[in-house]
């Protein structure tokens, strides 16, 4: 198997960011606890505490889980049967799915917006056996001499080079 992608630190990114919420998670436990042993005068502000760290430890939780979903870790490719096998991360386990070579397609190019302004780039691309489109992020200093073999018109577009495959377009006089 040859890379084709490699997302690389998404894995360590997001182990830590559920250790971290992990943690919060605890400590937002360890504040209701703590209210529970206090007189009733003095635990309603350790219980808002508690409720606080605990609702935003799972919702970010939930954000990072729903978030990271269909973003591929790892694309590699064997070139000679043109099988494909795909990482995907899960919280405490990597998903790897078999792609056939007709299995992958409607590769395209899409932009993000995350937060007010800013931008995230991305290669999306339809699976047979998932149900959502696969997420291929584009940042910068990533190797995407892999992804440019296989999907060379959306790499185009993302690098603002023209496409391979012409665009049609209805003109005046033109069916």
């Amino acid at each position: 198997m040859t890379p084709a992608y490699v997302n690389t630190g998404f894995r360590w990114r997001n182990n830590v960011s559920m250790a971290v919420l992990i943690v919060v998670a605890v400590y937002g436990v360890w504040q209701l606890w703590r209210a529970a042993q206090e007189p009733a005068d003095v635990s309603a502000t350790d219980y808002l505490f508690g409720i606080g760290f605990v609702g935003g430890a799972a919702y970010g939780l939930w954000q990072l889980i729903r978030e990271a979903n269909d973003r591929v870790m790892t694309f590699e490719i064997d070139p000679a049967s043109g099988i494909a096998v795909i990482s995907l991360w899960r919280p405490f386990w990597i998903e790897r799915m078999k792609a056939a070579p007709g299995d992958l397609g409607n590769w395209r190019y899409h932009v993000a917006i995350v937060g007010r302004s800013g931008r995230a780039f991305f290669v999306y691309a339809d699976h047979k056996g998932h149900p959502r489109p696969l997420q291929f992020e584009l940042r910068p200093k990533l190797d995407l001499a892999g992804l440019r073999t296989i999907a060379p018109d959306a790499i185009a577009e993302y690098e603002g080079k023209p496409a391979t495959t012409p665009v049609q377009t209805n003109q005046p006089g033109t069916p």
